[in-house]
């Protein structure tokens, strides 16, 4: 697994590369909206990770 901040510098590089795409080309290119579906990935992940801690945690 990733280390906490490695995975915040990922998502945040795909942020600032979805963002300047969007400048270039407008938000509905498909380059934009690729970028942003891997973006929502990157995060869903990285919060479902955090949840799935959380609640072992609890556990014990």
């Amino acid at each position: 697994m990733k280390a906490v901040n490695q995975e915040l510098e990922d998502i945040e590089l795909l942020r600032k590369s979805m963002y300047d795409l969007a400048e270039k080309y407008g938000l509905t290119h498909p380059k934009v909206v690729r970028v942003s579906q891997k973006l929502d990935l990157a995060h869903n992940k990285f919060i479902q990770q955090r949840v799935c801690t959380s609640n072992n945690k609890n556990d014990n």
